[in-house]
């Protein structure tokens, strides 16, 4: 092929291949990195109960909840996930300690209540446990707990979520004591 024959050639491929782009028509969601910890009950990596920890199952409806956003999971050790937490990365934890002010949290997931403990009655409801999302105290994080506390607000009451503290949470014989917990310390808790 000649010289002229090549640019020739070019040209045209440049003409018509210009006609075949077509535009974005919204911008790709960031992905958020949901981090898990192998520690059962809350995460549950092996094994026939693989994925179906308390943690897992209520940071799965999450995923479900946030419409629009793209997710997707990595294990890590603790120090792992408490490093990257403290870093401006797009990740989030489900299995994080509520109540404590040096961290963004979301409100309360799960309440898990003193079952080794022997304490009065009136006083059990100061002892519980609750879990909460945790995400980096970046803008990106705030503006994420603010829209995972929409869905907590949500899915929260609903019989699938309360299936999840009855599966593995709930004592035989103890579900009065702990849905009071529960509504206390979890449901009643908006922001």
């Amino acid at each position: 092929m000649s010289k002229l024959g090549c640019i020739f050639f070019l040209a045209v491929f440049l003409l018509f291949s210009g006609s075949f782009y077509v535009p974005a028509t919204g911008e790709e969601p960031e992905t958020i990195t949901w981090l898990i910890l192998d520690l059962p009950p809350l995460f549950i990596t092996k094994g026939p109960d693989k994925r179906n920890g308390i943690a897992g199952r209520v940071q799965k409806m999450i995923i479900n909840g946030l419409k629009g956003r793209r997710s997707e999971t990595r294990a890590a050790n603790a120090s792992r996930i408490a490093w990257e937490l403290n870093q401006d990365r797009k990740v989030c934890f489900t299995g994080e300690f509520y109540g404590n002010r040096a961290f963004l949290t979301s409100v309360p997931t799960i309440a898990l209540p003193p079952h080794n403990l022997i304490v009065l009655k009136e006083n059990a409801e100061a002892l519980p446990i609750r879990g909460a999302v945790r995400c980096p105290d970046t803008p990106w994080g705030r503006q994420l707990i603010q829209e995972i506390n929409e869905v907590l607000l949500k899915i929260r009451p609903t019989p699938e979520y309360r299936g999840i503290m009855e599966d593995w949470i709930v004592a035989p014989g103890n579900g009065e004591d702990y849905w009071k917990i529960h509504e206390d310390q979890v449901l009643k808790v908006t922001e």
